[in-house]
């Protein structure tokens, strides 16, 4: 037998007769057709999730699987990973695609689609990101003249951070006044990624005093010195066997600003 190989089966009977075969990653044309198995949803999330994460993942055959994912496909982790392969790879006009998402019983969709709307630029994102940060009204609860409208809360800390975050491209009054609010969430975390947004779009910092913010945002030009947004970026170590010579880099990434944002002009 020649050395670095081996022959058998794997779990479900194929024939291998490679070490690669048994532990590689699989092939571009295996993870393509992965993410269109009709049958499996598991196949599907792995499929899109590598695609995705390719450099050649933003082709426009597999920005069209994406879009179709995030609206037609049964399985909410297919939803979300299709949320984030738009994030990553979609254009402002599929914010819309990726803004209902929000709304999903599941945390892990939510919280896949406010961070994709961080990497995808559209002002229709706004009031839904701020219903994500504060909590959204409660249809059942109608309003009552002269009164605030009842709202249902985000109970996720993730997607409150997350839509805290993507706030912070928007010079709007109605981002900022939501940013404020959000200085007072429980979690340190919301807080602090609210914070920092009103920093970027002020170019100011009144630490975690709301009073103070308000009375700057209601001075004139409030956004004339914003800073330029970029959104967080994942990245790790290699694991052990990401030293492999067949074994692909982690999928670290680059922090960027969105697509569809023009950053301020630099003085």
């Amino acid at each position: 037998m020649q050395a670095g190989c081996t022959s058998g089966k794997t779990a479900k009977g194929e024939d291998v007769n490679s070490i690669f075969q048994l532990f590689g990653p699989p092939s571009p044309g295996a993870a393509a057709r992965d993410m269109v198995d009709p049958f499996d949803p598991d196949k599907r999330y792995r499929g899109m999730s590598r695609i995705s994460a390719a450099p050649w993942g933003g082709e426009d055959v597999y920005v069209n699987i994406y879009a179709q994912a995030i609206q037609n496909d049964d399985d909410a982790g297919v939803r979300g990973v299709a949320a984030k392969a738009l994030g990553n790879h979609g254009s402002p006009d599929q914010v819309k695609l990726i803004l209902p998402l929000l709304k999903s019983p599941d945390p892990r969709v939510r919280q896949q689609a406010a961070r994709a709307l961080q990497r995808v630029h559209n002002t229709e994102a706004i009031g839904p990101l701020v219903e994500a940060l504060l909590g959204r009204p409660d249809p059942d609860r109608p309003p009552i003249v002269g009164r605030p409208a009842l709202l249902i809360p985000e109970p996720d800390k993730d997607v409150r951070a997350a839509a805290a975050d993507a706030l912070g491209q928007y010079a709007d009054p109605v981002a900022a006044a939501a940013l404020v609010k959000g200085l007072s969430d429980d979690d340190l975390l919301v807080s602090r990624n609210a914070r920092r947004s009103l920093r970027t779009l002020t170019g100011k910092d009144f630490g975690f005093d709301a009073k103070a913010w308000s009375a700057f945002l209601a001075t004139p030009a409030p956004f004339a010195g914003r800073l330029p947004y970029v959104y967080p970026a994942f990245s790790r170590d290699k694991y052990t066997w990401e030293y492999l010579p067949f074994w692909p880099e982690p999928p670290n990434e680059s922090a960027a600003s969105p697509t569809g944002y023009e950053p301020p002009a630099q003085k």
